[in-house]
């Protein structure tokens, strides 16, 4: 299903009570790369710090940053900035590990016992636009379930998960994403249309960041 979401003041309400929390998967090795992509240069900034800039200017509740590899380096570029930090040691195991560390650090967030929803963002996708996390978590606050970007017909990221998911996203393992549960659950995606390319780019290769840049 894809939706638009109005600008309606009858929203007003409904808006104050939102919750979400938005977790960055930054533990990888960047295989493919062959260096780390959090620290490549894009727009004058490491590209993690970057992506952290644009998630604090929208409508998040807070940031939760997951490191794992070259911690030791990454973790100096993003000091200072109002977000959390979790250390996934066992970041060759799998991503899914990092998503259940981001998801376990959300939760104990704020005063409530859990987020009502959280959005999984990742370190390599620079171009996606504040306005689109926004538009996405307007439309989340009104439909619930499983809430992606679509661009000219294509899912992309981030997505946004509600909390009657989070048991099964904390069974995830290997190198199983929250991907996995989009695919257990199909009739709970809300597609919302962007016009936003950058929701469907992330940076693998040297070629792309080339190419990006």
């Amino acid at each position: 299903m894809i939706v638009a979401v109005p600008n309606d003041k009858a929203f007003d309400a409904w808006e104050e009570l939102r919750l979400v929390s938005a977790i960055v998967l930054a533990a990888g090795t960047s295989s493919r790369m062959h260096r780390p992509k959090q620290l490549l240069e894009y727009a004058g900034k490491p590209m993690l710090r970057h992506v952290l800039e644009i998630l604090l200017s929208t409508k998040v509740d807070e940031v939760v940053v997951v490191l794992g590899h070259e911690a030791g380096r990454i973790s100096p570029v993003i000091a200072g900035m109002p977000v959390r930090v979790v250390l996934n040691q066992a970041y060759a195991d799998g991503m899914s590990g990092s998503v259940r560390l981001g998801l376990a650090a959300a939760a104990r967030a704020g005063n409530s016992d859990t987020p009502r929803g959280v959005l999984f963002a990742l370190a390599d996708q620079p171009l996606v636009k504040p306005q689109t996390i926004d538009l996405l978590i307007d439309a989340y606050c009104r439909q619930g379930g499983i809430t992606a970007p679509c661009y000219n017909g294509q899912r992309g990221n981030p997505v946004i998960f509600n909390e009657s998911f989070f048991p099964e996203i904390m069974e995830l393992s290997g190198d199983a994403g929250a991907r996995e549960i989009i695919r257990r659950h199909p009739g709970a995606v809300v597609l919302v249309d962007v016009e936003d390319r950058g929701v469907l780019l992330d940076i693998d290769t040297w070629t792309e960041y080339c190419e990006l840049t």
